[in-house]
């Protein structure tokens, strides 16, 4: 058997016969777990190995870790993304050596965006809650066959929906308040939910 080519990263190893990688991310490589090479990816350009160093199925699930514990961040992008598609011009984020060190260096994101969640409450597990219907508020959620249930996700609503996105115009509730309520006035929900009380 040929030698193992190491790639990028400690130990990061791809045999040529058997066409099996290793993967390094943390929860595969204490136990120098190895998969088929089909499962990796691409990988980066200069990459030696030919394909990526993570399972595209490891990167995915550790994506979705980072986004569970890091909710105010990934909903602060999303509402940079929000201002960009209405003509706004944010300042760049200045990248850092680590993501946390990105993070905890982003004046916008902690002195303006930051606060909003700052009134809701949590729950006993330190998850937000929706400030409309009082249910937990997360990025993802798995049900069975991987599903997303997206209604639970943190959304940003415009306080006056014929302005913009705003940091003074917006608000964070959950999607499904946010799709429900979507342009409605005040007015309009009230009468709906007149309405909806005749049927009952």
């Amino acid at each position: 058997m040929k030698d193992p080519i190491t790639g990028h990263g400690s130990d990061a190893r791809y045999y040529y016969d058997d066409e099996i990688v290793q993967c390094s991310c943390p929860t595969c490589k204490p136990y120098g777990m190895c998969w088929p090479r089909e499962m990796f990816g691409y990988g980066a350009p200069d990459n030696k190995r030919g394909c990526g160093m993570w399972t595209l199925t490891c990167t995915q699930w550790h994506k979705q870790i980072d986004r569970r514990k890091n909710i105010e961040w990934y909903t602060y992008l999303r509402w940079r993304s929000l201002m960009s598609q209405e003509g706004n011009k944010l300042p760049p984020i200045q990248r850092y050596k680590t993501t946390q060190e990105t993070r905890a260096n982003n004046v916008l994101f902690k002195k303006h965006f930051l606060p909003l969640f700052s009134n809701l409450e949590k729950d006993e597990e330190g998850f937000y809650l929706c400030p409309v219907f009082h249910i937990r508020m997360e990025l993802e959620d798995y049900e069975e066959g991987r599903s997303w249930k997206r209604w639970s996700s943190p959304s940003i609503d415009r306080i006056d929906s014929t302005k913009q996105h705003h940091i003074d115009n917006i608000h964070i509730i959950s999607w499904r308040a946010n799709n429900l309520k979507a342009d409605a006035t005040i007015d309009e929900l009230v009468t709906l939910g007149d309405w909806a009380t005749t049927l009952c």
